[in-house]
């Protein structure tokens, strides 16, 4: 997840765009210039950005870090505190400053505390422990939710799916991603425009691929064939989706879909392609 910090100015002005604010370097420049240190989480991690770009970065990792603490509640600053924030930070421990150390304290720090009822503070739990290698802190909190309140375990649970769906694949536990996936297929085909839209987005983010894979490891093959479908219709019938539908079925261990997948991409037109998916 790292980014190289000499693009790191472009690619942070997209994504503050993308969560819905602008990018203003030379406010942050025009604060530091005049010793004033910039109050806003966005404008506080471009000045840390800088920083880090110039070597400082003991200094540029408090900065970074005061954006954690401080940039909470700043709505339009969440989408880039969970990843590029964290990315950035991470970055630093590599450089001799003890980053990695001060992020997992502050994981630390939830744990120990009771965080079902604040999703924010469930969130950043999740976020932290992946950026950290330590996702099984979050399966294991999610398993430790009482099973008597579904409405709550299913709340949180497709709230932090995105940072266990790599862990719930690899332990089979497809049942739980069916479940936390929630995606009613049907309903948002037949929704005009806003919905097929979305539908759109949800297939090209890949997010249509772990539920396919699901399916097929509980043997529901109508619903994978129904998934399998919409996945066809948005990205068009190529090898590169026909690739990873089989390698959805070989991980499911479901052979007969395997085979099926496999005569399709035998007979696309793409030798080469063949020859480089048999390496």
């Amino acid at each position: 997840m790292a980014v190289v910090l000499g693009q790191r100015s472009q690619i942070l002005a997209a994504a503050l765009l993308l969560f819905g604010c602008s990018s203003d370097a030379s406010d942050a420049q025009n604060s530091a210039e005049s010793g004033r240190l910039p109050r806003t989480p966005r404008l506080r991690m471009d000045h840390a950005v800088r920083l880090a770009q110039s070597g400082d970065v003991a200094e540029a990792l408090s900065h970074y870090l005061w954006c954690w603490d401080n940039g909470k509640g700043d709505i339009s600053f969440t989408g880039v505190r969970r990843t590029f924030l964290l990315s950035d930070i991470m970055a630093l421990d590599s450089r001799g400053v003890p980053a990695k150390t001060a992020l997992r304290r502050r994981m630390l720090a939830l744990e120990g505390q009771s965080i079902v009822q604040d999703l924010d503070a469930v969130a950043d739990f999740a976020a932290l422990n992946q950026v950290l290698g330590e996702s099984r802190r979050t399966l294991e909190f999610f398993d430790s939710l009482s099973r008597g309140g579904e409405e709550q375990r299913s709340l949180i649970g497709a709230l932090i799916l995105p940072y266990l769906e790599d862990l719930l694949l690899v332990d089979k536990r497809y049942a739980d991603i069916l479940e936390l996936s929630s995606l009613d297929l049907g309903a948002v085909a037949r929704a005009p425009n806003n919905g097929r839209r979305a539908l759109q987005s949800i297939v090209r983010s890949g997010e249509l691929l772990p539920v396919y894979e699901a399916c097929l490891g509980l043997e529901k093959r109508k619903w994978a064939d129904r998934v399998a479908a919409q996945i066809l219709e948005i990205e068009g019938s190529n090898f590169e989706i026909y690739e990873k539908l089989l390698r959805c079925a070989q991980r499911a261990d479901s052979k007969e879909v395997m085979g099926e997948w496999w005569r399709r991409i035998q007979a696309s037109d793409s030798t080469r392609q063949r020859q480089r998916f048999r390496r």
